[in-house]
């Protein structure tokens, strides 16, 4: 994890925030952008760890690569965790975070109309799918454009539709939920998607090792 907070080699500049949440807590909120150059998409990103574990150190390295890639805005959202927050709590943190960054596009600079990403790895990936449902069902403001899934938790074993139950293999416990989850995005509803797949790599391996290159 340390290598994961490890500072960047170009100028970011690192805010943080107070957000309110819907019970009257507040949420933390790091903002990271480009010194002087903030005006490009905006990507909230959503931690894993299980809701029991985990803060802004574990996506820091990767908010700081996308602002530099996106001369935009990343967001790295600090939700309460498990078990002394229950659920919803965690859900509801993330979504009011993105509602809030929905809501003050002069407070983090972003150009949401440029691109509006959920972003999340493993249980955030779980909580950024569920944000898309809420969002849309909501009718959020401006919508969310982009939905960026990394090992998300998706299924209970229980539950796997029975024409997807010879792809739920059980590998990396939560690869193949992704898989299937990219699989009825396109082929029953028709959204476009883009899947990367890295054969023989372990569950969080991007996390623990966000520079490294594998073939």
């Amino acid at each position: 994890m340390t290598a994961s907070a490890a500072p960047s080699a170009t100028d970011i500049e690192e805010i943080d925030h107070s957000v309110p949440a819907r019970d009257g807590a507040s949420i933390a909120v790091r903002t990271y952008s480009r010194r002087g150059n903030r005006e490009g998409p905006v990507m909230v990103m959503l931690h894993g760890g299980g809701w029991v574990l985990g803060g802004f150190d574990n996506e820091a390295l990767f908010c700081r690569q996308r602002a530099e890639m996106l001369h935009g805005v990343a967001m790295n959202v600090e939700y309460r965790l498990a078990p002394g927050f229950k659920f919803p709590i965690p859900i509801y943190d993330c979504y009011d975070a993105v509602k809030w960054t929905a809501a003050h596009p002069r407070v983090h600079g972003g150009d949401l109309s440029g691109g509006f990403i959920v972003a999340g790895v493993s249980a955030g990936a779980n909580m950024a799918a569920t944000i898309t449902h809420l969002a849309r069902d909501e009718g959020m403001t401006p919508p969310i454009t982009d939905c960026w899934l990394s090992i998300p938790s998706l299924l209970s074993p229980a539950v796997v539709p029975y024409q997807y139950k010879k792809d739920y293999l059980r590998m990396d416990p939560l690869r193949d939920e992704g898989l299937i989850y990219e699989k009825v995005l396109l082929e029953e509803y028709s959204v476009s998607t883009n899947l990367d797949l890295y054969p023989g790599l372990p569950h969080g391996f991007s996390s623990w090792w966000p520079t490294a290159s594998f073939s």
